[in-house]
């Protein structure tokens, strides 16, 4: 009991000292700016999805240009250079994707908020334990929130394996061709697939701060972030296919590919990570179900995963009308 009577007010000293000790770091606001630059560009050397059966590798290109912090335009350009589970069949063809879009900003706005500052950060091993220990502060700042409506076009070129052509219960079946003259179904395993013209629409989620203090015995440190998180419905009016061997297609009684299949709806969200107003490591996520042919229950499911540079950049012409 006396133990316990010694331990417990010592205890509660140590948390109060080491609380007091947290608020007492001195600090100087160097710069707190919730403005991005006017626009960005994002090389991405390297990017990864998963859809429709295939594993792709590949590089990718994003830009975007907002103006008077109201509307963005955006673009985004995927190539893979690697399809891992269908390399061997495609005979040079690679899954791209060509995106083009805008959003209208109808919240802006910006509010006095504590952002997270890092002062340090340690990382200790004991064994296969990894112990990470991080000093942080809470330094009221600005931060900008934004949410928007977007919409836009997005064209996939891509090829698709049917793993299972047999038809389902309904009697429908994934991908087949015909012969001129001939209703039977002959079955195939590798094609093209276009989504030509597909059109997303929904809405956009931003969240942006830039804070740089200078701490005393820690020097320059920074809070940076433009969170951009978005959800999208979308529509494929047009699914067209094309097959990769080219003896069948040179034919003269090929009548082209077929599905019973087609899904002409889908979604899909977003997360992107970047710096607003310096060059800093980039990061995206997406995830969805997508039109197309479907094979299977979770057959168009897919999940996008970029990482690269961004560079914000002025844009004159425009701050000079501010």
């Amino acid at each position: 009991m006396t133990m316990k009577k010694v331990f417990l007010p010592f205890l509660l000293l140590t948390c109060l000292v080491f609380a007091a000790s947290s608020q007492t770091i001195t600090y100087k606001v160097k710069s707190d700016n919730a403005d991005p630059k006017p626009a960005s560009l994002s090389l991405e050397p390297f990017y990864m999805d998963y859809w429709t059966g295939d594993l792709s590798m590949g590089y990718s290109v994003r830009a975007d240009v907002t103006l008077l912090n109201r509307f963005q335009i955006k673009a985004d350009f995927r190539r893979s250079y690697l399809d891992i589970f269908l390399n061997d069949k495609l005979d040079g063809r690679k899954r791209t994707w060509t995106e083009i879009g805008g959003a209208l900003l109808f919240v802006n706005r910006t509010k006095d908020a504590n952002i997270r500052v890092v002062l340090s950060s340690s990382t200790s091993y004991s064994g296969s334990y990894k112990t990470t220990y991080t000093k942080s502060i809470s330094v009221p700042g600005t931060v900008r929130k934004q949410i928007g409506l977007r919409a836009g076009l997005l064209n996939i070129s891509s090829p698709f394996s049917a793993s299972r052509n047999t038809s389902n219960a309904s009697g429908e079946t994934p991908l087949y061709y015909t012969m001129k003259g001939d209703t039977t179904r002959k079955s195939v395993n590798v094609a093209q697939m276009n989504l030509i013209g597909t059109i997303h629409a929904g809405l956009d989620f931003n969240k942006i701060y830039d804070l740089i203090i200078y701490a005393d015995g820690y020097g320059r440190r920074r809070a940076a972030m433009y969170s951009n998180f978005y959800i999208d419905g979308i529509f494929a009016p047009v699914i067209g296919l094309k097959t990769v061997d080219s003896a069948l297609s040179n034919n003269p009684n090929y009548d082209g590919l077929h599905s019973d299949t087609y899904k002409r709806f889908g979604w899909r969200a977003g997360w992107i990570i970047r710096y607003p107003r310096s060059v800093f490591l980039a990061y995206k996520m997406e995830f969805g179900g997508m039109p197309g042919i479907k094979t299977g229950k979770w057959s168009n499911g897919y999940f996008v995963m970029t990482m690269g540079i961004n560079i914000p950049m002025s844009i004159k012409a425009l701050e000079k009308k501010k």
